[in-house]
């Protein structure tokens, strides 16, 4: 059965020689190329290694492997008719060739729609929202003075879906804890507005503090910007400029 097996390959193979296997393994390299492009393209937060990467450069990389396939297709073949045979070998390349030029396509279509992709990477969120202690803790340890003051309970009365609302005045952090995911999106903007009336009655102590948003589904705490970077490595979430669209961190 091994030996059938090995004259199938040798006979496929010999009428276009070794250009034949270079066919094949060519036009791999360009099909992986275009799988990569549109990765890229779909999940740039999964694989920020091969998001780093421009454009240009990918397109380029897949347009040479296409053409380098493209040239041992036709040396192929050229071989194969020299000797009066026909040859299999090359069908894999000029099947390479059309799929990196379809993967390639999409990628960039799916690129120009979808700046940030299609598929984001899984965020950690080990926030302890279930104990009211614990996320004061967790906060409390990002600062050397931790609460001076105490925290202080905001009343959530008419604002259905929030568990509680917290701020620490003396540290100048808050939160908000939900019991569902579509509560955060809801009351996020008022509940920013309301942190930033807050941070601006002491813009003249911290001028030049930098404040941000860390959140989860259930969850939100707004503070200073490296306090949070600290929290974010602890539970995770996601952190963002305070009223910025943009993120400027995740994990």
């Amino acid at each position: 059965m091994g030996e059938h097996r090995y004259e199938h390959y040798g006979r496929m193979f010999s009428a276009s020689g070794m250009w034949g296997v270079l066919c094949a393994v060519a036009g791999g390299c360009a099909a992986l190329t275009g799988a990569a492009a549109l990765f890229r393209a779909l999940a740039p937060q999964i694989a920020p290694w091969l998001a780093a990467i421009d454009d240009t450069s990918v397109y380029v990389a897949a347009a040479v492997c296409s053409a380098v396939t493209a040239v041992f297709v036709v040396i192929a073949r050229v071989r194969a008719r020299n000797r009066n045979r026909h040859t299999r070998s090359t069908r894999w390349g000029v099947l390479a060739i059309v799929i990196t030029l379809v993967l390639t396509g999409l990628a960039a279509a799916v690129g120009t729609m979808f700046p940030d992709g299609l598929i984001a990477a899984p965020i950690r969120d080990e926030a302890p929202i279930g104990d009211q202690t614990a996320m004061e803790q967790g906060i409390d340890a990002t600062s050397a003075d931790g609460c001076a003051d105490g925290w202080q309970s905001i009343s959530s009365t008419g604002y259905p879906g929030v568990t509680a609302i917290r701020m620490c005045a003396s540290s100048r952090v808050a939160y908000a804890t939900f019991d569902n995911d579509a509560a955060l999106p809801l009351y996020r903007m008022p509940l920013e507005a309301q942190a930033t009336s807050m941070l601006d009655e002491r813009a003249g102590e911290l001028a030049d503090a930098e404040w941000a948003t860390l959140s989860g589904p259930k969850w939100i705490v707004v503070g200073e910007q490296d306090r949070l970077e600290a929290l974010q490595r602890s539970w995770g979430g996601e952190l963002a400029g305070l009223g910025a669209d943009d993120e400027t961190g995740t994990q």
